[in-house]
């Protein structure tokens, strides 16, 4: 009887002879390289450096880690993931959210002495021309503003360094209090105007470009 045409599996075992399977077909000293170069790549991938692989005659292959996670492992401000960056920005927000929790340990004492009350500056209290831009009337307050201020000063920041962003924080925070000095008689404090002036430099630079 003729073999069944559509038998594949019967078909391709009459017309393909067995293949031997064997492990070590490779020579040794490839064998070698191949076993050193894997070795050392999973070094490299703990240390952040750079692996050459050579094989027997071949050209050398560059195994190279990313570099960003190596700049990460090599920045101290980086914590290692697990606090937030070294930054103005943040340090402008914990200082806010402190001094917020001071003013409620203190049962608004420290608001008494720091708030824009307009009699007191014609007293001679010149300081309340600049403290009120660090404290808060309640939470709400606390959160809109330090929320405003992390969306905004950190491109300021990258663009024109910590000092820059420092300047325009207090000169906005100042030049704020000093026009609610003459705009209103009611006492204020917050730290609005310093963020609308983080805010007005940040559109003016990209105005100048």
């Amino acid at each position: 009887m003729a073999p069944d045409p559509f038998n594949s599996s019967r078909a391709l075992s009459l017309r393909t002879p067995p293949l031997p399977v064997r492990c070590n077909t490779l020579p040794n000293r490839f064998q070698r390289a191949v076993r050193n170069g894997l070795r050392a790549a999973g070094a490299a991938a703990f240390t952040g450096g750079a692996v050459t692989l050579a094989g027997a005659g071949s050209r050398p292959l560059g195994l190279k880690t990313n570099a960003a996670a190596r700049g990460r492992s090599q920045n101290p401000s980086s914590n290692h993931g697990l606090l937030p960056p070294i930054t103005l920005t943040n340090g402008l927000i914990l200082m806010n959210a402190l001094l917020f929790g001071a003013q409620v340990l203190t049962k608004d004492a420290l608001t008494v002495q720091g708030a824009k009350v307009n009699s007191l500056i014609l007293a001679g209290q010149y300081w309340r021309f600049l403290t009120p831009a660090f404290l808060h009337g309640n939470l709400m307050h606390l959160v809109i503003n330090c929320y405003s201020l992390n969306n905004l000063a950190p491109m300021v920041e990258t663009l024109s360094g910590s000092k820059r962003l420092l300047a325009v924080y207090l000169v906005a925070a100042v030049g704020g209090n000093v026009a609610s000095f003459f705009g209103s008689a009611a006492p204020s404090l917050g730290a609005s105007g310093a963020v609308f002036g983080v805010g007005g430099a940040l559109g003016m630079y990209f105005l100048s470009k």
